[in-house]
Formats: structure tokens, sequence, C-alpha cells
């Protein structure tokens, strides 16, 4: 699996957010394998631009043939230092999406199709 990044710049991006990401990169040991993109930027929302951004990295994995992509925002976070792979690892191995998101009392929610 090749981690891809999307870096959402906001209007007023926060100062070393690059740097943290990096940060986190390194400390996970995956930067190497990291392909870093900007955002899709589009007027109407944040929302409609995380999604244009996503639905561009998930076409680009589709054109190479990955089986498989891993699409991170630029506020990624892995409590351990071996983070990433212990969730590599220990990920539902049949899937044909798998969103991982905040800590919450939701954390670990499947969705369901109708």
């Amino acid at each position: 699996m090749k981690p891809i990044n999307i870096i959402f710049n906001a209007g007023h991006p926060e100062v070393g957010r690059l740097d943290k990401l990096i940060d986190e990169l390194e400390k996970q040991g995956i930067m190497d394998a990291t392909d870093i993109y900007p955002c899709i930027r589009l007027a109407e929302s944040v929302e409609a631009s995380i999604n244009a951004s996503h639905k561009m990295l998930v076409r680009m994995a589709k054109v190479a043939q990955l089986e498989e992509v891993c699409i991170m925002e630029e506020d990624v976070h892995f409590p351990a230092r071996d983070g990433f792979f212990h969730w590599i690892e220990h990920r539902p191995k049949v899937f044909d999406i798998y969103l991982a998101g905040t800590y919450g009392s939701r954390n670990g929610d499947t969705v369901q199709y109708p």
C-alpha cells in the first residue's frame, strides 16, 4: 500500500502545518513512501474541496492500477511510533472503502449500504 497525503490549505493555513505532517510521516517511517498533493480548492465549500481531492486520488490510484491506496489528510496523527504499521497489520482484510477518523464515541462504526 502506498500512502498518499492531501495537504488542505484553508484560507488561513496554520503556520507549521506542513512541518507537522512531515514530522508525523518521519516518526511513522513512511515519509519516503508518501506522495504529497495539494488539495483541490473549490469556492462552494470546504467539504466539496475535500470530496474532490479524495476522488482525484482514487482516480489516480485506479489509473495506476493500485489494489489499495491510503489517503490521509495533513492533520494525520498516530498516537504510537508504530501506529501506521499497527493499523496496516490490523485493518480489515476485506473492504472497498475503509474510513478511519478521529477519536470519538462513534470510532469503529461501519457504514451499511441499503
